[in-house]
């Protein structure tokens, strides 16, 4: 079965879709148990980031300030999802999560057209 670790709990796609037969299972992880989205929206228990290194795909969501430095934490556990294979997507301002992570290195990346001078000013070993 084929992990894609953006949920908050083990689930399967089927839980949350329907569809008896779907290979995905979804996980949320952070880097603390419990996370309240600015608009108030709590993602209940969250697994922690060391769980990102058994993912076949781990997917960055937009972030609230996409240009602020993260923590160490954050992205070594990005590093070693990436170094044992996984596929990372981003979308929005997530992809400079991966750029500091230094997994977009020598790649070619694409953001929000909103951040693309501040993608092209911070990350210059991305194309």
């Amino acid at each position: 079965m084929a992990h894609v670790f953006v949920g908050r709990r083990m689930a399967t796609l089927r839980d949350l879709t329907g569809e008896p037969d779907s290979p995905y299972e979804i996980v949320l992880c952070a880097e603390r148990p419990r996370y309240v989205l600015p608009a108030g929206a709590d993602l209940g228990e969250l697994q922690p980031l060391k769980t990102l290194v058994e993912a076949d795909t781990v997917m960055i969501p937009g972030v609230e300030d996409p240009l602020a430095s993260r923590s160490e934490d954050v992205l070594n556990s990005l590093r070693a999802a990436h170094d044992v294979g996984a596929r990372m997507v981003s979308y929005c301002g997530g992809a400079f999560l991966l750029a500091q992570a230094g997994v977009l290195d020598g790649r070619l990346a694409t953001t929000h057209w909103l951040l693309t001078r501040s993608s092209r000013r911070r990350s210059r070993r991305c194309g």
